[in-house]
């Protein structure tokens, strides 16, 4: 369950009301063989997806194996594996520090999710792809 607080921000107009999250979930307790198989269809997706829009990205490379994800851009190089023992995604960015991500189960948020950033795995990632190349993964 996450709770909801509420922010005030200012603008030239004067203040709006905006609702954020702020996560306090509970990770998923996950089996070997569930984490293992959620992980690597996380791990999939996200290649395939990646793949897709490779030459508009400038990816040199995108590779999957032994639930290890590899990204190469000329700048730098995503290592994105699932790590068996922690039940976690961890992440390997040229432009940020490592992250890890949890398995959840919360309506309307993604599947794995670090309670430090705040922020799902995927939109980690496409963030940090935005901040290396300039350009959006839509």
């Amino acid at each position: 369950m996450h709770t909801l607080r509420t922010l005030l921000l200012q603008n030239r107009s004067g203040f709006h009301r905006i609702s954020a999250r702020f996560n306090s979930f509970v990770p998923l307790a996950l089996t070997e063989s569930q984490f293992e198989a959620a992980a690597v269809k996380e791990l999939t997706d996200i290649a395939n997806n990646l793949e897709y829009k490779a030459d508009d990205l400038g990816i040199d490379s995108v590779e999957v194996h032994e639930g290890v994800l590899t990204v190469e851009f000329a700048k730098g190089t995503f290592i994105v594996n699932k790590h068996q023992a922690s039940r976690q995604i961890w992440y390997s960015s040229p432009v940020s520090p490592p992250a890890y991500f949890d398995p959840i189960s919360q309506p309307g948020m993604e599947n794995w999710w670090s309670k430090r950033l705040n922020r799902g795995l995927r939109a980690k990632f496409f963030l940090d792809i935005k901040t290396l190349t300039g350009l959006d993964v839509k």
